[in-house]
């Protein structure tokens, strides 16, 4: 074996351990820019070793664990799990940069009727046309964070715009805010 090609090998064992690391550091990988780096820092390894090795078969080494964007269209129906969570073929998905009232476990009467009226909203926008789940990651809870279309609208984004839901922001005193606007300017959240 050439220097060359064990620096390729070596690297290569490298990025095999990648689906640890990626499961640990989720959100920094989710970056863009750091899967612009990896693919220039890939193709530089193929250039080292004298183009003996090309990307395809670095690819075919390493596997597929990138968390970039991923596309699909759903075959079976969505259960809900309540106004922004879905599951699709055992597959938890929370739908993208909204927050809904909770149908479970709700704070107030008020946002329990809120939250069925989302859950409700939410059946008929996937029941209106086929369904394609655009994959951005996962949250802190294992859930695949998507966008989610139906009949090409995007759900969550109709949610929002119908009242429904509310931008999700992180945080507290996000959180808090949320939580009056569904129970009232007296609600709190509990210690």
């Amino acid at each position: 074996m050439t220097g060359r090609l064990a620096a390729v090998v070596g690297f290569c064992a490298v990025l095999a351990a990648y689906p640890l690391v990626n499961h640990v550091v989720q959100p920094f990988v989710n970056d863009p820019a750091v899967w612009e780096s990896a693919s220039r820092l890939m193709n530089g390894v193929a250039d080292i070793a004298g183009g003996d090795v090309r990307e395809s078969e670095l690819s075919s080494l390493v596997g597929s664990n990138s968390p970039t964007r991923t596309s699909s269209p759903v075959t079976g129906r969505a259960t809900l799990i309540d106004g922004d969570t879905i599951s699709v073929n055992g597959e938890r998905i929370r739908l993208l940069d909204i927050d809904a009232p909770e149908s479970y476990q709700s704070r107030c009467d008020k946002e329990l009727v809120l939250g069925l009226k989302a859950k409700e909203r939410l059946r008929a926008l996937l029941d209106s046309g086929p369904l394609r789940i655009d994959r951005q990651g996962h949250d802190r809870y294992g859930r695949t964070l998507a966008r989610v279309y139906a009949g090409g609208r995007d759900v969550g984004q109709a949610l929002l715009s119908e009242g429904y839901a509310l931008r999700y922001q992180p945080g507290p005193a996000a959180k808090e805010a949320r939580l009056k606007r569904w129970c009232g300017p007296g609600a709190r959240l509990p210690n």
